[in-house]
């Protein structure tokens, strides 16, 4: 087989086929056996037909997305009818949707929403791109390119984008997509594209995501004025460095001169407190289990000692006087007075807080309290335990405790209860058809016949239900972590119709 031939058998698949599903739609039941049967071994034995079969299956996963776009459409007009026939506001209807969708696709309520949104564009605006996708002639990704850069025009226009890209769409990157998407909507309405850029200042912001080997990723979106000033004194700060003889690379240096002036300080010693979990035994008797920083994720258990150390040093370099000395007040600064310590506790860079875990030590236990409102140390033990948003799939930082079961439904202010989730999926779980439970054994007394376990079971307004289990706060010996390398940690989950 040749090349040419290759290339020709698989269009002419492509061109075919899509009639062909047109006219005889797949059930679920049918997809799921498709499914199955793609996990069989690949009857491809020659390069040239491996090539092809990768191409088809690129096609197929495009298609996909097509299809799916009608569901998602479908799937959400019927749930906004419904929330109406349920009493919610206008202003409330369709909240939750994206979140649904999101458990559905394993994804992150902001990625389904992100999917609706590109369906609904696709459906209603870009009937040519939409066409493109379901023949396999384009990406998911590159759809999603030209939705979310036409967004800002009037309908009429989004078509015209949409038919001026349709003949050329098939032999377009990623790059080029979204380049020349720009293009014609500049072309076409420059007034929308100056306001979008002058309403964009207001989504100024930084994040901060793991990164491998310990390192974190830090990233600000600067107006183009403000973002190009920053680089350039970096730039400016690691030619100067150069040019003094300092032995560090210039990316060294720039991202040394980026903490030192945010900061304020010359060293990685910040007055702001980081939290840091580690056994005991990996704190003091040289044990490798790795620690927890909330936020980031596991770091290995010698880093961790090396980073408390090197803090206890510079405590130490602070106050090289612990036998008793006046101060410049006239006083004492004797180790042993009680206002001597406190004031070394309260500008001290170390603190020790103990956690206690059940008996098998996988879960952290707490008491309960009677206040609607979390307390303080409570909800950062809830944090601690759940590290992330503890809705399955999600991962997003945690910003609010929240009750599991409703304050206003009899939840109580507990550890059990109490729920490590992101803002969206706090509100999203107010829509009208959600429900929640816990089942918590962590806190019970040891048999040693049942594991401790921790569960909590989401139920969507379409009766689905979808269970996570926090993190273990130490993994059973031999069994691999269930962090990924990015830090975040989902636990089982795993979603069943009801």
């Amino acid at each position: 087989m040749n090349p040419t031939t290759s290339k020709e058998r698989t269009t002419e698949i492509t061109e075919t086929t899509a009639p062909l599903l047109a006219a005889a739609a797949l059930t679920t039941a049918d997809i799921a056996a498709f499914i199955g049967r793609l996990g069989a071994e690949s009857p491809a034995h020659d390069d040239p037909a491996r090539v092809e079969r990768i191409g088809v299956l690129e096609a197929l996963k495009a298609a996909a997305a097509a299809a799916q776009a009608h569901d998602l459409v479908a799937f959400a007009d019927s749930q906004v009818a419904d929330q109406a026939a349920r009493g919610v506001t206008a202003r409330d209807r369709g909240s939750g949707i994206g979140a649904q969708v999101g458990l559905a696709c394993r994804q992150s309520p902001y990625r389904g929403g992100r999917m609706l949104a590109t369906a609904r564009a696709l459906l209603a605006d870009l009937p040519m791109t939409l066409a493109a996708l379901a023949r396999g002639q384009t990406s998911e990704h590159r759809a999603g390119i030209i939705a979310k850069e036409t967004a800002i025009l009037d309908p009429d226009l989004r078509r015209d984008v949409d038919a001026a890209l349709a003949e050329r769409l098939p032999e377009l990157g990623d790059r080029r997509v979204e380049a020349e998407t720009k293009e014609w909507v500049y072309r076409l309405d420059p007034h929308a594209v100056v306001k979008k850029a002058a309403r964009a200042r207001a989504d100024r912001r930084v994040t901060c995501r793991p990164a491998p080997e310990t390192m974190t990723y830090l990233t600000g979106l600067l107006p183009v004025a403000d973002g190009v000033a920053v680089y350039a004194a970096l730039d400016a700060a690691a030619k100067a460095a150069a040019a003094s003889g300092d032995g560090r690379s210039r990316g060294q240096v720039m991202a040394d001169t980026l903490v030192e002036r945010v900061t304020g300080v010359s060293s990685a010693e910040h007055p702001v407190e980081l939290q840091l979990i580690i056994t005991d035994t990996a704190l003091l008797g040289g044990g490798d289990e790795p620690a927890q920083v909330p936020g980031y994720g596991p770091i290995p258990a010698e880093t961790a000692r090396r980073w408390i150390l090197s803090l206890l040093e510079a405590d130490d370099h602070d106050d090289p006087d612990d036998h008793g000395s006046r101060d410049d007040r006239g006083g004492t600064s004797d180790p042993d007075d009680p206002a001597v310590r406190r004031a070394r506790f309260e500008q001290g860079r170390v603190w020790l807080r103990r956690l206690y875990t059940s008996a098998d030590g996988r879960h952290l236990v707490a008491l309960d309290s009677k206040r609607r409102s979390f307390p303080r140390l409570l909800r950062r033990l809830i944090e601690y335990r759940d590290r992330i948003c503890a809705t399955p799939y999600c991962g997003a930082p945690i910003r609010h405790v929240d009750h599991t079961i409703p304050h206003r439904s009899g939840g109580p202010t507990s550890y059990v209860n109490g729920r490590g989730v992101c803002a969206a999926c706090n509100h999203a779980k107010e829509a009208p058809g959600w429900a929640a439970t816990v089942t918590d054994t962590t806190h019970t007394e040891d048999t040693g016949t049942e594991p401790k376990e921790r569960a909590v079971t989401l139920t969507t307004p379409t009766g689905h239900t979808y269970t996570s289990h926090p993190p273990p706060a130490r993994p059973r010996a031999g069994a691999p972590s269930t962090a990924g390398s990015d830090g975040a940690t989902d636990g089982a989950a795993s979603a069943v119709p009801a």
